[in-house]
């Protein structure tokens, strides 16, 4: 940077900064898109390991309800 700026006038050094400024926002608008279109992608997989969460819930709740109660070891554990 020259000697010239730095004793330039406030409105040069404003006009610097909200360059400045402007440029950060854009990047981060731009990088923000790239980070949502490549989320994208993935929706489908995030979608089925939630299928398959809720798939092993019930069927851990479905042997829990037609054992019975817990083996007395098991209780005291904290297992139940």
């Amino acid at each position: 940077m020259s000697l010239n700026f730095i004793t330039g006038s406030i409105q040069a050094k404003l006009i610097a900064v909200l360059l400045v400024m402007f440029g950060t926002l854009a990047a981060t608008i731009g990088m923000n898109f790239q980070t949502i279109g490549s989320l994208e992608s993935s929706t489908p997989m995030v979608n089925q390991a939630g299928a398959q969460r809720m798939r092993a819930y019930k069927a851990a709740t479905r042997q829990m309800t037609t054992t019975g109660p817990m083996p007395q070891p098991a209780r005291r554990l904290g297992l139940h």
